[in-house]
């Protein structure tokens, strides 16, 4: 049996990320999927601008330790992946970018796992945008799909149906009250209005979130933050195409 593990947002917190993962006795045909904001490989919130030492160390120890096939989908924390240095790739049939041996999903694409199908929806509005501008922090114009972006999106999963959808924030209705925000002080949530509509035209049987920080399942909704989701399926394709 392969295994899928999806967990939440880490910031680059390895620490967090090694403590989850520890008594998983992960292997090399398992995967394991980050739904956003996750610091690896490219300037993020806690990382730092010149990232070379910190690579070579941290590359080492990841593969120690995580030997599965690493897939991340894109948060709002962290350059967007069509921006990022790195090589253009495909893993489970979806068009990616790969540095050291991580897979940075593009949004729109499917990854298809042993049969199952994962529709990538990632992105999403930082809501501390002007602190992060006020404080040099990071921040990213593309943190959020363009309008044509979301069109073209749309255009091609209308009507479709996918066995699990991974985004980094969710659909309007779906957001969680007590989490993160209180929905009166997020402004136009454009994203979660995009996958709202998403929502209501595509069909589903799950769907994962990070962004919220916070471990909940509502309906067919799963928030993940350091929660980790397991889903097992019965190895009857190559491992990457």
């Amino acid at each position: 049996m392969r295994r899928v593990f999806i967990t939440g947002d880490i910031h680059g917190d390895l620490t967090s990320l090694f403590e989850r993962v520890k008594n998983l006795n992960l292997k090399k045909e398992d995967v394991l999927i980050l739904l956003g904001d996750n610091g690896l490989e490219y300037y993020s919130y806690y990382t730092k601008p010149n990232l070379s030492a910190w690579d070579e160390r941290v590359q080492k120890r990841l593969k120690e330790e995580i030997p599965s096939t690493v897939i991340c989908v894109q948060g709002n924390h962290e350059v967007p992946f069509k921006e990022m240095h790195g090589n253009d790739s495909r893993i489970f049939s979806a068009s990616a970018k790969e540095s050291n041996g991580i897979y940075f999903v593009h949004s729109g694409q499917v990854l298809y796992i042993d049969g199952k199908s994962f529709l990538v929806l990632g992105g999403a509005y930082s809501i501390d945008k002007e602190y992060r501008q006020r404080k040099n922090l990071p921040y990213w114009e593309g943190e959020e799909l363009s309008n044509n972006e979301m069109k073209e999106i749309f255009s091609k999963i209308r009507g479709k149906k996918f066995d699990y959808v991974l985004s980094h924030t969710s659909p309007r209705s779906e957001m969680p009250k007590e989490a993160l925000f209180d929905l009166d002080e997020e402004p136009e949530a454009r994203t979660e209005n995009f996958l709202e509509i998403v929502k209501n035209n595509i069909e589903f049987d799950r769907w994962f979130c990070g962004h919220f920080h916070i471990n909940k399942t509502q309906g067919k909704f799963n928030f993940l933050l350091d929660g980790v989701e397991t889903l097992e399926f019965s190895k009857d394709q190559d491992f990457a195409v």
